[in-house]
């Protein structure tokens, strides 16, 4: 008894001591000051635990768990693992964690359950940023707080002392751009349109720019019905599939994600937790033309980022793939009239002589590039009996037309004919002197042959009349004579 009396003595005189020593300090005298804050963005401080006492000079403090944060902290996940709680309710930081990245686990985690527990755990405070970027938290207990912004980087995590001041680690919103390349990755022209014909492979590349702090990015694409996408083709440079980011093209349903985008990536926290600068994030992927595109400039295909707590979205960087037709017409010239020609057969190719397989299209006389699984396809292309057809889901480039075939009674072209898409989709045709005009259509002239000699034609009785002609007049004079001698 005497023992445990002299123990409560000397625990005493300890406190005492401790309390001679401890600054006193009244509530609200607290202050955290934010450098470097986003434009746009609201800044939120919670306090996980509250300061009782520290002591200046020694740079002892001590700590019990907020109300609000008591479940957090008694998860089995946090306590033992990043702080231990004594049976008094004080609490100090594990020593393997008592670093930069055990304070930067424990920070996301904390940010994580108050997202979840949104309904139980509100911010202390919540301010935006002033011109000059600062933002300031007065009045403030005591205690050690986490900072964080709704652009879902974390600020801070620190101790009122009883000012402090933090740099916001943000690098700022993320920037997102889409181009399209060829299959080597290399830009194409600006990298914003190109053209395909159906059945073409269209490749894309989407540039992330993450910033440090990120937290929850999604990457959303958008396709027109015009694009199938290879969903197997999808690749980001230095990371991994199933580790670092997952991709989805149906929700938790299995229905498509047609309602938000074709497809969406979402990174892993532990692959953005690592990103402390500027960092690019290149994610490759392709997609076929398909017999849905629209002639013209219709098919798009847009990608956006989603990111912070609050799902912010950053502008979409949007690209254009364009696909045209050209109009053929076949003719002959009577009495000077321009007149349709059926039954000419011609075989479209690329100017390099790769031939190009349709099919017939809903519209008469229209025919689509096929594409390379329509086993129903055909090279060649009979004109109708105005002379005219149409083929449609051709890219920009140099194409000739070679007749196989001529309608009865014309000869057939000693060459094939040369025409141009352009990169507006306008045509051009080259004339017999070699040089390129532009066309509505590709407009083709056949001519009849000459009409030859036939054998018993007049050209034979004119020889038989001749003849008798002079038979008869050798005859007379025969005659003549005799009756003369």
């Amino acid at each position: 008894m005497k023992k445990l009396k002299k123990v409560l003595s000397i625990l005493l005189t300890v406190v005492m001591v401790l309390a001679m020593s401890a600054t006193v300090f009244a509530a609200g005298e607290g202050s955290i000051k934010i450098e470097n804050g986003l434009a746009g963005q609201t800044y939120s401080v919670y306090r996980i635990f509250d300061l009782e006492s520290y002591n200046a000079e020694s740079g002892a403090y001590a700590y019990k768990v907020n109300s609000s944060w008591t479940n957090f902290i008694n998860q089995d996940s946090i306590k033992g693992e990043y702080v231990n709680v004594d049976d008094q309710g004080y609490v100090t930081w594990v020593e393997a964690k008592n670093n930069d990245a055990g304070a930067a686990e424990f920070a996301k985690l904390a940010i994580a359950y108050a997202k979840a527990e949104a309904t139980k755990i509100d911010p202390v405070a919540t301010k935006a940023p002033a011109a000059d970027g600062e933002v300031a938290f007065t009045g403030l207990d005591l205690g050690y707080y986490l900072v964080d912004s709704t652009v879902g980087a974390l600020c801070g995590l620190d101790t009122t002392k009883p000012t402090i001041s933090i740099k916001d680690k943000n690098g700022g919103v993320p920037v997102i751009d889409k181009e399209l390349v060829d299959k080597d990755g290399n830009a194409i022209g600006k990298g914003e349109e190109n053209s395909a014909s159906i059945g073409d492979t269209v490749y894309f590349k989407v540039t992330i720019t993450a910033k440090a702090g990120a937290e929850n990015y999604v990457m959303h694409d958008t396709m027109t019905d015009g694009l199938t996408l290879n969903e197997d083709s999808i690749e980001i440079e230095g990371a991994t599939k199933g580790q670092d980011y997952t991709v989805a093209t149906k929700d938790s349903e299995g229905n498509a994600l047609a309602d938000r985008c074709t497809f969406e990536i979402s990174f892993s926290e532990d692959f953005l937790k690592k990103i402390d600068e500027d960092t690019e994030l290149v994610v490759t992927y392709n997609a076929v033309l398909n017999e849905n595109a629209v002639v013209g400039k219709s098919d798009t295909n847009t990608a956006e980022l989603d990111y912070g707590d609050d799902q912010h979205t950053t502008a979409g960087s949007q690209t254009t793939t364009n696909t045209f037709d050209v109009d053929v017409f076949k003719y002959a010239l009577k009495n000077n009239v321009e007149t349709g020609l059926a039954g000419a057969v011609f075989k479209l190719e690329k100017a390099d002589g790769t031939g190009i397989r349709v099919v017939e299209a809903e519209t008469e006389n229209t025919y689509r590039v096929a594409l390379n699984s329509e086993t129903a396809s055909r090279e060649r292309i009979t004109t109708a009996a105005d002379g005219k057809f149409t083929v449609y889901g051709l890219a920009a480039g140099n194409y000739k037309l070679e007749e196989i075939t001529a309608p009865n009674g014309y000869n057939k072209l000693e060459a094939p004919v040369e025409f141009t898409i352009k990169d507006d989709g306008t045509t051009e045709v080259k004339n017999a002197e070699g040089n390129s005009v532009a066309a509505d259509s590709v407009d083709i002239l056949n001519k009849t042959g000459a009409l030859l000699p036939s054998t018993g034609g007049i050209g034979t009785t004119v020889f038989y009349a001749v003849g008798i002609i002079l038979m008869a007049g050798a005859v007379f004079f025969v005659v003549r004579g005799r009756k003369n001698d």
